[in-house]
């Protein structure tokens, strides 16, 4: 039977390793994309009889509001950080697995300890522009993207993270 209570709404609480990223707006979208083969047929007409589980492209976007060193660190990994500023630009071959954290989306009406409804990604790190409007008719925020890389140590079917919290 259909329960009310299940539906869930509001913000969440994105915390990066140990800290949380802080004030967002505009809201955190999760998206999990299967990566799929399509088998085909010719005596089908050439029709996709089945579907190859290959791999999983997991992403968060966000726009962060809080225009701190460490949330500009995290949106733009590929720079040199320092204790006053963010560096920008460096040679090829940066491997940014070296610099992905745990990437926790916590619903903010619940309490830290209920993890029912977390998101959380192993390894997570930005992927794509640092994006930052600048103007007198808004919030100086940025928009980053997070890509979940695998994790080789994890149980295969939890190899990019888990939603909920085990039994």
């Amino acid at each position: 039977m259909a329960d009310m209570s299940k539906v869930q709404a509001g913000p969440v609480l994105v915390s990066l390793g140990a800290r949380e990223i802080g004030h967002t707006e505009g809201g955190v979208t999760f998206r999990s994309e299967p990566v799929l083969r399509e088998c085909r047929a010719d005596v089908l007409g050439g029709a996709v009889t089945d579907l190859v589980h290959l791999g999983a492209r997991c992403e968060v976007k966000m726009r962060v509001a809080e225009w701190v060193l460490e949330n500009l660190e995290a949106a733009i990994p590929s720079g040199t950080d320092s204790s006053t500023y963010l560096g920008l630009g460096r040679t090829p071959g940066l491997r940014l697995s070296s610099v992905a954290q745990q990437m926790t989306l916590h619903p903010a009406e619940l309490a830290s300890e209920e993890t029912d409804y977390d998101v959380v990604l192993w390894k997570a790190v930005a992927a794509g522009a640092a994006e930052v409007g600048f103007g007198a008719e808004g919030d100086r925020v940025f928009e980053v993207t997070f890509l979940a890389l695998p994790d080789a140590t994890k149980t295969d079917g939890e190899l990019i993270g888990k939603i909920g919290s085990p039994e």
